[in-house]
């Protein structure tokens, strides 16, 4: 993240961020993925893909009020239009609800909601 990040900002002509912007989203954004090896619950990182993966993430970063909905996406949609269909899709309940009945674990222990992160202590590992 550290080394691609300014490049592709670099290539696109795009000012690089700098340690200034890395602290800040530290202080803004908590940890909201709990897997090995940082915990606090020590899920492979499978669980992380059946708990919704990147797209269950953005929910959160979506609430938190981090992402610009209006891009568009490869599909030709905003991201917004994007992550609405995620949040109402059959695809995410039943990944989420294979993970919960077949494996016992609760997908909010896996991908956390950013108040439950920072109540567990979980802070950025940006």
């Amino acid at each position: 993240l550290l080394l691609h990040i300014p490049a592709i900002a670099h290539a696109a002509g795009l000012r690089v961020p700098t340690a200034e912007d890395w602290a800040e989203v530290n202080r803004a954004v908590p940890r909201l993925v709990s897997v090995l090896p940082n915990g606090p619950e020590y899920h492979p990182t499978v669980m992380v893909f059946l708990a919704g993966g990147v797209p269950e993430v953005m929910l959160h970063l979506r609430k938190l009020g981090l992402l610009d909905e209006q891009v568009l996406t490869v599909t030709g949609q905003t991201l917004g239009a994007v992550l609405d269909w995620w949040e109402a899709s059959e695809r995410r309940a039943g990944m989420r609800r294979y993970l919960l009945e077949s494996e016992g674990i609760d997908p909010d222990t896996v991908i956390y909601t950013p108040e439950r992160a920072r109540a567990a202590g979980m802070m950025s590992t940006v």
